[in-house]
């Protein structure tokens, strides 16, 4: 069974899907860990094929009970609080170490969205007022701070779609998930 990796995004019922639907083997699913090992790792030390084999070892258990493995984590479609500037850098490490995988993507209504991720940076300490947060920075210098291109989901789609294949890229919206769970599951599990 070929891996399932949910990148999210953030504020799209991640944490329920992990521990409702992934997390329980009785839905069909193995949730794996490591993450946060093709997140939060230097250019520099990133190592693909140790990643691979601890991977693979996951893998391995999940398909020996017949269950479909799956890397969960928001984390993995950007840091939305730094405009994505890590998205493609995480895409194209994802390619690397699951080259077969199938990739789910939960969207959620971009204005909806953005009001989720800025009462987030709020909740976590942020000081800056709607309109800074919103600010361009005027020295001509690339700070990492919120852009809205992060809100242009077409751009991660077309590029996981170019990394896996149309045909390996299921996109899901959030609002079906609160209307229709049964649904939103159902496609989940037709893919």
């Amino acid at each position: 069974m070929r891996p399932l990796l949910h990148i999210g995004y953030h504020k799209t019922g991640t944490t329920w899907l992990q521990r409702h639907v992934f997390g329980d083997s009785e839905t069909g699913f193995s949730q794996m860990g490591g993450a946060q090992s093709l997140i939060a790792v230097n250019a520099f030390d990133f190592r693909p094929k140790r990643i691979r084999k601890q991977m693979e070892r996951q893998i391995g258990r999940a398909q020996a009970k017949g269950l479909v493995p799956v890397l969960s984590s928001e984390r993995l479609s950007g840091e939305p609080q730094f405009g994505g500037y890590d998205s493609e850098i995480i895409a194209d490490r994802l390619a690397t170490v699951f080259p077969n995988a199938r990739i789910l993507v939960v969207l959620r209504e971009q204005t909806s969205m953005f009001l989720s991720i800025y009462k987030e940076y709020i909740r976590r300490g942020g000081a800056a007022s709607l309109r800074q947060y919103l600010a361009t920075p005027r020295d001509g210098y690339w700070l990492p701070q919120f852009r809205f291109e992060f809100l242009e989901y077409h751009r991660l789609i077309r590029y996981y779609q170019g990394l896996f294949g149309a045909e390996s890229v299921l996109v899901l919206p959030y609002e079906l998930l609160q209307a229709r769970p049964g649904v939103f599951l159902g496609r989940i599990g037709e893919f």
